[in-house]
């Protein structure tokens, strides 16, 4: 299987040709994207934890900061 049959399978979904596009330039689908970015937000969730835990931030940075990611 080709790495861009993903396109015909998208096509044959009903995707429309503006999806289709944007899916051959960034080579991914806007699912795909929605798990990077939510794979994101987890790494930067993470990130301000260690921040929090090891007392560089305060609890309140800490909320404040996770609530501008979410």
């Amino acid at each position: 299987m080709s790495e861009w049959e993903f396109l015909h399978d998208m096509n044959a979904q009903g995707c429309s040709k503006d999806e289709i596009l944007d899916a051959m330039s960034s080579g991914a689908t806007q699912e795909e994207w929605a798990t990077v970015e939510r794979m994101e937000r987890k790494q930067e969730r993470e990130k301000l934890k260690v921040l929090r835990d090891s007392g560089q931030i305060s609890p309140y940075d800490f909320k404040k900061r996770k609530s501008e990611i979410f």
